[in-house]
Formats: C-alpha cells, structure tokens, sequence
C-alpha cells in the first residue's frame, strides 16, 4: 500500500460542521503555500487541518519555525528538494524544488479524481524531474524529502510502496544529509525507517530526529509528525 492509499484509507470523514480555514493570506501569487509561524496551525483543530490539505491537495505544512530548523541543517550547503509537491518549503529556503508531477498525469489524476481527493497544484518553480535525475542533475549535499512515498520493492512486499516511487535508499548513500518530514502513521513502513531499526544502514547515523513539536504540522489524522536528520558516518 502507497503512503498516500494509506492516508486516504485511515482518513476519517470530517464533520460537516467543520469550518474552512481561510486560505486569505495564505498562498503567494503562484499558488504556493507561504510558511506560517507553528501557533497558527497550533490554533486550528486537527479536522480543519484535514479538510484544508484535503480541500488544497496538501500534505504538510510548511512552518516559519521548520524552514529555520531545515536552514540550519542545510548550513549553506548546495541541497535540493525532491517530491516537492506544491513547492511551499523548497521556495521559503530558496533551494531548487523537483518532483516527478505523478498526480498531474492524467491517468493518476483521474484515479484521484474517483476516490474524491483533489491532485496537487505543483508550483510554476517545481521542476518535472525523477528524484534519482534531480539529484544526478544537481549534484546536492542535502536532500529534503518530505511526506515522499518510498520504491515498492517486491522482495518487500509487505512494506508497500509505489513503482515510481523514490528509492531512499540510493537518494541517501548519494548524498551527506537526508532530511525527512513525515508522520508516524503514514510512514511507519518505510523500508528506510525499518533498516535504520535494525543497524541495516551503513553509510549514514542519525543526527536529529524530532518528534510532535509544534513547528511538525500535517493533515494526517492520526500518528505524530516527525523528522528524521541521516548524516554521511
């Protein structure tokens, strides 16, 4: 099963009385979403946060105070984003955005379309390109991967995945940093997550991992936000 059929699957219906979270002010002139300080996302209930990413086609979002973590982390070094989706935290740290725009391919798109969940808007600086093209294109010490859905691997099979999925294993040894931002529920199948558990990668230790703060902010319906910091040993 794919992070998103997961999402989709243990996302309950929201009330009908759920109100709208305006999006005034909340989206630059291209449509991509601006970061906003943790207390605003902190303010709203967890079914507004779903109807909004529902109702947007977007995931998680992005926080004043994650963009200055991810800033830190990064320190300057040539990084890129990859699955950037929307496009709203490559923008705010001014670093190359890419995605393979699955959901803009007509034939995902009208699967979406059946299951009643809006595709993504992929901003106009996202760029149409492979995880493993980007990073062979630019050459990044960091990669940032936030709520990407991982390589179906057969041999695997019970960890899911999706065929054109992103092989984090080899994004990884490729690069010094690994940077992912995703949540509990949804992504507790990673084949990535499952090695490091079990002392089955090599090249690379952990060096942050944060969990549940306010700056971590989703649609998920259930589990915790995370990220996870993979440095070269």
């Amino acid at each position: 099963m794919s992070d998103l059929a997961k999402l989709f699957q243990h996302t309950p219906a929201v009330p009908e009385n759920t109100p709208q979270i305006d999006p005034k002010d909340l989206f630059d002139a291209d449509g991509v979403l601006i970061p906003q300080p943790a207390s605003f996302w902190e303010s709203k209930r967890r079914e507004e946060k779903m109807l909004f990413g529902h109702t947007h086609g977007l995931y998680a979002f992005p926080t004043t105070e994650l963009v200055s973590a991810v800033k830190r982390m990064i320190g300057g070094r040539r990084a890129i984003e990859i699955g950037a989706g929307n496009g709203g935290y490559a923008r705010a740290l001014a670093i190359p955005a890419t995605d393979n725009h699955q959901q803009a391919d007509p034939k995902f798109a009208r699967l979406y379309q059946l299951a009643g969940h809006p595709t993504i808007n992929y901003g106009p600086h996202v760029e149409k390109l492979d995880a493993t093209l980007a990073v062979a294109k630019y050459q990044p010490k960091v990669v940032l991967a936030c709520w990407v859905t991982h390589l179906y691997d057969p041999r695997r099979h019970e960890l899911g995945g999706n065929v054109i999925g992103v092989d984090e294993q080899a994004i990884m040894e490729a690069v010094d940093d690994y940077i992912f931002i995703g949540n509990t529920d949804i992504h507790s199948a990673k084949p990535l997550l499952k090695d490091l558990h079990n002392g089955l990668i090599g090249t690379h230790t952990v060096a942050e991992y944060i969990v549940g703060q306010p700056m971590l902010q989703s649609r998920a319906a259930r589990g915790v936000e995370f990220l996870l910091r993979l440095t070269r040993k």
